[in-house]
């Protein structure tokens, strides 16, 4: 009997023994089999993070060949005309300002920031004495570029506070015809547009036109062009409408202070008469086209 106890007891321990060894022969495999998913897990990972890294200075390059070909092929082609004088009345100055005029409507073109690559040039030519101190910076203080920003700033300020979206959500109400929703849409974004720059007017209505729009199930496609040519006429209304009219009214300004009288004066109404019946025959004419 003892002899079958200590039989029993040494084969529980040796069972125990070898499912522990199993066991810990199996955390040990999923430990390496773990550890060597990862390191494979790292390896793969690590080069194609680093070609990433490497990779992206060359982006632009690679994305827009054309583009990098165009603007060496005119450097090329500048420089030749320089040396060869092709041009007499262009010196090293002019080809350069061409240069960097097809330069930087190549980086706009692949969406590089707009402000940076003006700046970039203004700073280049002015480096470079084709432009002077006074030209280069002269937009910074200019009358009408200065009342764009506050008017940016005052639509913003609506923007936040809804007030757009409150009037003219009380115009726009429920219809299912096109035609119907084109007018409700045109007449309070003249209106709007008329007495606050038309483009962040069109900004702030496409979200609310889009919504609209699909909860009155109508096609959006009918009403975002309406909505863009409506800003306009209702912009060329009055002086602070289109930042157009106010570089136009500054220009005016200018010329005065020259000397050079235009035999007229720009105020803030002194196109609403033209201006006004022209908006009235577009609207009349996209309300009928709309059908």
């Amino acid at each position: 009997m003892a002899n079958r106890e200590g039989i029993e007891e040494l084969l529980l321990g040796n069972d125990g023994s070898v499912e522990n060894a199993s066991a810990q022969d199996l955390n040990s495999k999923a430990s390496i089999e773990t550890g060597t998913n990862m390191s494979e897990r790292v390896r793969y990972i690590e080069p194609d993070s680093q070609s990433h890294v490497q990779d992206q200075p060359y982006t632009f390059f690679t994305k827009f060949p054309l583009s990098i070909v165009c603007f060496v092929f005119t450097v090329v082609v500048c420089i030749a005309a320089n040396f060869f004088d092709l041009v007499p009345e262009f010196n090293w100055q002019s080809w350069l300002t061409i240069c960097m005029t097809i330069g930087a409507l190549v980086l706009m073109a692949n969406n590089c920031p707009p402000e940076l690559v003006m700046l970039a040039v203004t700073i280049i030519l002015r480096l470079f004495n084709v432009i002077n101190d006074e030209q280069a910076w002269s937009g910074f203080h200019s009358q009408g570029i200065l009342a764009i920003g506050v008017l940016l700033v005052v639509v913003k300020c609506l923007e936040e506070a809804g007030t757009i979206e409150m009037v003219v959500g009380n115009f726009l109400g429920r219809t299912s015809s096109p035609t119907v929703a084109i007018c409700r849409l045109c007449f309070p974004v003249v209106m709007t547009s008329a007495f606050i720059n038309n483009t962040p007017v069109v900004a702030m209505m496409i979200p609310i036109v889009l919504k609209w729009a699909n909860a009155n199930q109508l096609p959006p496609s009918q009403l975002l062009i309406p909505l863009s040519y409506s800003a306009l006429l209702g912009g060329m209304c009055t002086l602070i409408g289109t930042s157009t009219n106010l570089i136009l009214q500054e220009l005016l300004l200018r010329d005065k202070e020259e000397g050079h009288d235009p035999g007229f004066q720009m105020s803030f109404f002194s196109i609403t008469p033209v201006a006004v019946p022209v908006a009235v025959v577009g609207l009349v004419y996209m309300t009928i086209a709309a059908r």
